[in-house]
This record gives structure tokens, sequence and C-alpha cells, in this order.
């Protein structure tokens, strides 16, 4: 298993998204376009947690959901309220 530095670097020529597999053990469940995935972690200690990736080499972050099922119900709701979920989760918590 190979690990990678999840810094931002600034030339830009060595991008996850050209590498075979940047996040073993997540599945991307939702392309935001651009370099943006909403993954799941399927393995490890965030194991059910929905984890959102830049394959332009920004670090991951988790949204503020503490498992998956918490997090499609919010998207649900933001649907339900007719809001644009395109960038759904892209805010980062504090």
């Amino acid at each position: 298993m190979q690990t990678f530095a999840l810094r931002e670097r600034r030339d830009r020529t060595h991008r996850l998204a050209d590498m075979t597999e940047p996040y073993q053990g997540a599945i991307t469940i939702v392309d935001q376009g651009c370099s943006f995935n909403a993954t799941l972690v399927v393995t490890g200690k965030a194991r059910g947690r929905v984890m959102y990736v830049d394959l332009e080499c920004r670090p991951p972050f988790f949204p503020e959901d503490l498992d998956f099922l918490s997090w499609y119900e919010r998207w649900l709701d933001v649907l339900l309220q007719g809001a644009d979920p395109y960038w759904f989760g892209m805010k980062r918590e504090t």
C-alpha cells in the first residue's frame, strides 16, 4: 500500500488524480466536478464516514456528520428545501 503526503503542491504537476488508487479504503460516492469528490471510508478508524477529497493534492477533510446515514439524511433535507446540492458538505467544519 502506498502512502502519500497530503499537502498542497505548488507546481501541480503531481496530481492525485493521475495515480491509480490515491485513497485506498475509500469509495467515491459523489463526483462534485473539477477535482472534488465525496468518498465513503470503508476501512480504518474513519470507517463509515464521508470524506471530501480534492485530487489536486489538498488535504482531505470530513464534514460534520459522524456517519454515512447522517450525511445522507442531511443531503436529502437540503434537496427537500430546494437548495442547490452541488457543493453540499464542502464547507470545512470547525
